[in-house]
């Protein structure tokens, strides 16, 4: 059904549901100022000229929206245990503590959809599990950031889940947006571990374009087998990742770091896209790939890389 409007909608009371339940905050503008609980069940905030609710019968609504205008922020506490959370719109904030998490089953899914920008600007995200497997958080728009000291956790007792900001694994999966700008600020945090056993999940910072990414990412394999998972952090043309951290350990084995840019200077000091030191860092805690359609710079001499990295499709200079 589609949902057209003129005004806002703000919550800065309390709205709790039984279990299983649903709540819907839909207008051409939409906040969350306050307390949201829906255990098990499903909140949907979705502000634009007109808001379409798909399937909203059942459980994972689709939303879309249309419309220049319409802004969707929560700056409040929506907890959805084990459940569904989404925050759709024009523009898109969270800056307040969204929760799928569960302590019996796998995580939720919480999803922030954008037509223009979403961010998260500060504030928690977690879709955790201290049972089961952790849950999948999509930050997806023209041009998404993480930023302001805000963390996304994903982390489950059996194995990590899935963090997707900006797109999918290099950018090749139809059924995600990819952005075309994306930003990972260096006091923000993505974790994706398994904090039991099996192995570490999976996170993504893609753009077809410009990526910035220089915050700390975890995707670590638990006790016993447990591998590392995966991360990838790529901008498809223009990518620069100097300080950034990655973790991919496991005691069944490390993970990986994918970097896919067009191309891919290494600096010493500064003038490139990172810095050996950098490399140098992240070497002790995950697997390095670069995978680069064009050339892999090393900008000057007194570059060293403390052990191999592994590269690919491009072809390896020193300048």
């Amino acid at each position: 059904n589609d949902v057209p409007g003129a005004g806002s909608v703000v919550n800065q009371g309390t709205i709790t549901t039984p279990s299983g339940g649903s709540v819907y905050l839909i207008a051409p503008n939409v906040t969350n100022e306050g307390i949201i609980n829906s255990p098990n069940g499903e909140v949907i905030l979705a502000a634009g000229q007109t808001v379409s609710l798909i399937d909203s019968a059942t459980p994972g609504v689709k939303v879309d929206i249309t419309g220049a205008e319409g802004n969707a922020t929560n700056l409040g506490q929506i907890t959805a245990e084990a459940g569904r959370i989404g925050i759709a719109g024009v523009i898109v904030r969270n800056s307040g503590v969204l929760n799928a998490s569960s302590v019996v089953s796998d995580g939720g899914r919480i999803f922030l959809k954008a037509n223009g920008d979403a961010m998260v600007d500060g504030g928690q995200i977690r879709a955790t599990s201290a049972a089961g497997k952790g849950g999948q958080v999509e930050v997806l728009g023209d041009r998404v950031a993480v930023q302001g000291g805000a963390e996304i956790d994903v982390s489950g007792a059996a194995g990590g889940g899935s963090i997707l900001i900006g797109g999918d694994y290099q950018g090749a999966n139809p059924d995600i947006r990819n952005a075309s700008f994306a930003y990972f600020g260096a006091d923000a945090v993505l974790k994706a571990d398994a904090t039991d056993q099996g192995d570490g999940g999976k996170v993504i910072v893609w753009s077809d374009d410009t990526t910035k990414a220089y915050g700390s990412i975890s995707a670590k394999g638990g006790g016993g087998s447990g591998k590392g998972g995966f991360v990838e952090t790529s901008g498809k043309q223009s990518l620069s990742v100097d300080g950034i951290r990655v973790n991919t350990l496991g005691s069944g084995g490390m993970g990986k770091w994918l970097l896919d840019p067009a191309s891919f200077i290494v600096a010493h000091v500064s003038g490139g896209d990172i810095t050996d030191t950098t490399i140098n860092t992240n070497l002790q805690t995950t697997i390095v790939v670069v995978n680069a359609a064009g050339d892999i710079v090393f900008n000057d001499d007194t570059v060293a890389i403390a052990f191999p990295i592994s590269y690919s499709y491009g072809s390896l200079t020193f300048s």
